[in-house]
């Protein structure tokens, strides 16, 4: 079974669990929050940011008033394991719909996108033998996102904190300035490592997001 359809499977169990009545106690509940923690960290790697994002998702209140009675306690309990599945119901869909693109073994980037034939099809080659040779060709295998497509993705984006939002907004002027510079490729690659360098310690769902503007902007 691919990691694609892993997510789905607990995207699926996530939503059969939501509304149901049911709370954090639950042991089928506890199971699959275990297992969506045990896989992420598997698929985007332990310590990462999308791994760190659902260990840290809350399921249950923690706490409440000793003048709250059982039933009031329960609903909140109820209400609490609700609200946690909808966010993290609302993640897995997000990253299920990013493997719609796929990396091969060429180091191509692809992106399988039928509904955006108004955007320029390429694909980005980095010659691994010399990493100032950089290369574009013009085939139908990619859709490159715009700045501003980027940009309210992470300016929406439910997760990352304002911080976090600030600086890879302040690296996507980055690569634009990149973009217009007239300097060597040589020397845009010096300048576009540090900021793939600091994109992928960012998570997937990000760095796809970001590479292919970086190699783009290196290539021109």
């Amino acid at each position: 079974m691919n990691d694609k359809r892993i997510l789905e499977e607990l995207l699926e169990e996530a939503e059969s669990y939501l509304n149901k009545g049911l709370t954090y106690e639950n042991n089928d509940v506890r199971s699959w929050n275990e297992s969506l923690k045990r896989q992420c960290e598997r698929i985007y790697g332990k310590g990462s940011r999308t791994s760190n994002m659902f260990n840290i998702r809350l399921y249950d209140v923690g706490a409440w008033s000793t003048l709250d009675s059982d039933e009031e306690i329960e609903a909140k309990a109820i209400e609490a394991l609700n609200d946690g599945l909808k966010h993290t119901i609302s993640d897995l869909k997000r990253l299920i719909k990013e493997y719609d693109y796929t990396v091969d073994d060429s180091k191509k980037i692809v992106k399988d996108n039928k509904n955006a034939e108004d955007k320029l099809p390429i694909s980005i080659y980095v010659d691994a033998s010399n990493k100032n040779n950089v290369s574009n060709t013009v085939t139908n295998s990619i859709i490159i996102k715009s700045y501003d497509e980027v940009k309210d993705e992470i300016e929406n984006n439910t997760y990352l904190g304002d911080n976090s939002k600030k600086e890879l907004l302040e690296k996507l002027d980055e690569i634009k300035k990149l973009e217009n510079s007239k300097e060597s490729k040589s020397k845009k690659w010096d300048v576009g490592k540090k900021i793939l360098a600091f994109i992928i310690d960012k998570g997937v769902d990000i760095a796809i997001a970001y590479i292919p503007l970086i190699l783009q902007a290196i290539s021109k």
